[in-house]
């Protein structure tokens, strides 16, 4: 049995909550990344912070390499929370993760969020374009994250960090560079994505390809920055984010 306080932190818990949003981290990330969002956000948003094995707290757990796995766990551990209307925030691996475990609610439990927020991440069915990060020695790796500007230069920087963050940041991106799409009906839930004008690894048009999985409304964003946007924009990223919270919160009530 899988135990949901290790899966799911909540630094701030709101009794009355009208709405729940759970965070999905980048490849490599963890809560912390999340950390100073929460007092940026609507009160009566709940938000949960999803941590991964590998990392932070769960450093010492094996990372997974199959999102399919992945997935099946976590909606093992993030159905007891789902009794209020929640929407989901992914950035990078975490709108990956988020978009199948959406559809995997939606298939074994008929349970789907009121609203999908991606960010960084090319829709599910454009084929990759770039090689496996995951397969480059680990001197082409380092030079990649360097490019991506996700890393703080004094991880990058460190041989020892780096030699420990290497097997999760490796294992999350097997995951991502080994995901197959699978065609099904678009959800029913509105989406939007979020992405960064200088990312060169996620264009604009791959943002608005993730239109065609929704019946409901979508739309998309593009603020300055690179594939970490939501750190060079974060004050227009939050209150753009923090907009769209609360008009959602509106239709709830």
């Amino acid at each position: 049995m899988l135990k949901a306080n290790s899966w799911i932190i909540t630094p701030k818990p709101v009794p009355k909550a009208k709405l729940q949003l759970f965070c999905f981290p980048h490849a490599g990330g963890g809560v912390a990344f999340f950390s100073q969002w929460i007092k940026h956000l609507p009160t009566n948003v709940e938000v949960h912070l999803v941590l991964l094995p590998g990392r932070e707290n769960r450093f010492k757990e094996s990372p997974y390499t199959d999102i399919n796995l992945l997935v099946h766990d976590l909606s093992e551990v993030i159905s007891e929370f789902l009794n209020i209307p929640y929407a989901f925030y992914g950035h990078s691996m975490g709108g990956l993760i988020s978009f199948e475990l959406t559809r995997y609610l939606r298939r074994c439990q008929q349970l789907c969020p009121s609203h999908l927020f991606i960010s960084a991440h090319r829709a599910p069915q454009i084929p990759a374009r770039f090689a496996p990060l995951h397969k480059l020695s680990p001197a082409d790796f380092l030079e990649t994250l360097r490019l991506l500007e996700g890393t703080p230069d004094q991880i990058l920087g460190n041989r020892e960090m780096m030699e420990l963050m290497y097997p999760t940041l490796q294992s999350d991106l097997q995951m991502c560079e080994t995901y197959q799409y699978s065609p099904e009906p678009p959800l029913q839930c509105p989406i939007s994505t979020y992405g960064g004008v200088d990312d060169p690894r996620v264009s604009s048009q791959d943002l608005e390809e993730w239109g065609i999985q929704t019946y409901s409304d979508f739309q998309s964003n593009i603020l300055a920055g690179g594939h970490f946007f939501i750190q060079d924009s974060q004050k227009l990223f939050l209150e753009m984010l923090s907009q769209e919270l609360n008009q959602l919160l509106l239709t709830l009530e």
